[in-house]
């Protein structure tokens, strides 16, 4: 199903991936957790080999993500690093200045579950600029038989 979120479709994420155009940042956010776990585990799955994840996926809950994006990846094309529970992540501030000059071997992807950015603060606004900046709205139960369809459709 396309629910159109704040520009960027899950499908046209899932298209753009999946040719192989990487954006440097992801930031996914929304009421609606089941888009934000799916968009992140494909990027992930797309982006790296499976037996490449071992040294070039680094999962942060709570820790310094900057400094782990500013890494290199070892023994790969790319480096995926996911930000989990970014609503409570410690120095999201930095990451506009990350956005400047974003390491170009790095796949960032934040999971901000249960709530949004401000969209009109300059985060969002680099965030746009620079990546994609995903909005997973819930859905409301006049949408669910259209979902189902769709996913089932897809399996």
């Amino acid at each position: 199903m396309a629910v159109k979120k704040e520009g960027v479709t899950y499908d046209e994420i899932v298209r753009s991936v999946r040719a192989g155009n990487f954006a440097p940042v992801y930031y996914l956010m929304g009421e609606e957790a089941y888009y934000i776990d799916k968009v992140s585990e494909f990027i992930v799955d797309t982006a790296l080999k499976e037996e490449e994840k071992d040294f070039n996926l680094t999962v942060c809950y709570g820790t310094d993500v900057i400094n782990a994006a500013k890494r290199f990846p070892m023994m790969a094309e790319r480096q995926v690093v996911l930000g989990r529970e970014a609503q409570s992540l410690p120095g999201k501030e930095r990451l506009s200045f990350y956005l400047e000059h974003p390491q170009t071997s790095t796949v960032l992807i934040f999971c901000h579950k249960h709530g949004v950015l401000d969209k009109r603060k300059k985060l969002a606004v680099d965030i746009q600029k620079t990546g994609v900046l995903f909005e997973s709205k819930k859905l409301y139960d006049s949408q669910l038989p259209g979902f189902v369809t769709t996913f089932l459709r897809r399996k």
